[in-house]
């Protein structure tokens, strides 16, 4: 069996989205990216180039965006970028291979009833918090402490003493807005 590498892959068509979520993986979540073009490919076999992308990844994002006008008029992704699901989803398995679907963008046959993560057009960004949790899901992340709000061990009194303090300077604060308002509802002035 095949070892995973550790790159997270984007494949994409000639929409430049992949740009903004090639952005977030690695300057906002610090995973490496690759992508097909990311190296000169003058004078290499596209084979060889996608068995070394393959190798090199343990996850893979496919970016379905309508470039492709059919007779009927539907848009649908590039051709590559259907190859490449199909690829990555055969080598990383369906939980590793993520679908993104644009808004616009026709589903092909094979993809109906599977899992994807839409998007609005040309707003990949409205995806993020979602293709974060698909890779804290699969290990690729940690789950973020933003969104772990379990307590890590027991309250200690310090914690404690420190939450009764808030909560008094709280009461007293909603206490002093509460005579202010009733001072300038009996006097009429607020700069009293």
């Amino acid at each position: 069996m095949q070892k995973n590498g550790k790159t997270i892959f984007i494949g994409h068509g000639r929409s430049p989205v992949w740009h903004s979520l090639k952005d977030f993986v690695q300057d906002r979540l610090g995973q490496t990216v690759a992508e097909f073009n990311a190296e000169p490919v003058a004078g290499q076999n596209q084979q060889a180039r996608l068995t070394c992308i393959l190798n090199d990844a343990c996850f893979a994002f496919l970016i379905m965006t309508g470039e492709d006008k059919h007779s009927d008029g539907t848009l649908h992704a590039r051709e590559n970028v259907i190859h490449e699901i199909g690829l990555f989803q055969g080598r990383l398995k369906f939980e590793k291979a993520i679908v993104l679907l644009e808004d616009g963008c026709t589903e092909f046959s094979n993809i109906k009833g599977l899992n994807h993560i839409p998007f609005p057009k040309d707003r990949i960004e409205a995806a993020f918090e979602r293709i974060r949790g698909v890779l804290e899901r699969e290990g690729i992340l940690k789950t973020s402490p933003v969104h772990d709000f379990r307590p890590k061990q027991p309250m200690g009194r310090l914690r404690l003493a420190m939450s009764r303090e808030s909560v008094v300077r709280k009461q007293s604060l909603r206490q002093a807005i509460l005579a202010r308002r009733n001072r300038i509802t009996k006097t009429g002035n607020q700069y009293d």
